[in-house]
């Protein structure tokens, strides 16, 4: 971090905090290669980026137009597994880890659970050049993504992210986040 060499042990599950001043700098920007090899730059904040090729020349691009997140806020119906203690089904007024919830079936459920719900993207999100990437923070432990009816794939470690560009569409969609925890 920062230029020095740092060691710390975390146990299992547990989350390492860094030192106050100490946190990495978030992801600026990805250089990435297109199915066709040319190479793409992928920006998460708006600036110019100059990359300097083996061959001395200097490419440099400006990105401007870069919409803000759409953060995917209210209530999730969960449906948790059978058989397993907890309720058919429950409404999440928002998103929060099952140890923190009133239910005690919630709170000790080990299992699966399909988190759904409907959210609307504006027109503007959309563009020709534009990557739609769904960030589903931090979650325990796997997490298996559908957009519209489209499998998205697994997610199993950090960052919690996955394209979803092809998946969603301009109004109305539909997520489907399958959640499953370790015993």
């Amino acid at each position: 971090l920062n230029g020095k060499s740092y060691t710390k042990l975390v146990g299992e599950n547990s989350i390492l905090e860094l030192p106050e001043g100490m946190a990495p700098q978030p992801c600026v920007a990805d250089i990435l290669t297109r199915d066709d090899g040319r190479l793409a730059i992928q920006a998460f904040t708006p600036g110019t980026y100059a990359f300097d090729r083996l061959s001395g020349n200097t490419i440099s691009m400006p990105i401007n137009d870069i919409p803000a997140p759409v953060e995917i806020t209210g209530p999730w119906k969960v449906q948790f597994e059978p058989e397993r203690g907890a309720p058919e089904s429950v409404t999440f007024d928002h998103l929060l880890s099952w140890p923190d919830h009133e239910n005690p079936g919630v709170k000790y459920f080990s299992g699966r659970a399909v988190y759904t719900k409907d959210i609307e993207l504006p027109d503007t999100a959309f563009a020709a050049d534009r990557t739609l990437t769904l960030n589903l923070g931090r979650l325990a432990n796997f997490a298996e993504v559908r957009v519209n009816g489209q499998d998205l794939g697994i997610l199993w470690k950090p960052p919690y992210t996955v394209e979803a560009t092809g998946a969603l569409k301009p109004g109305m969609n539909h997520l489907e986040i399958a959640i499953t925890n370790l015993w």
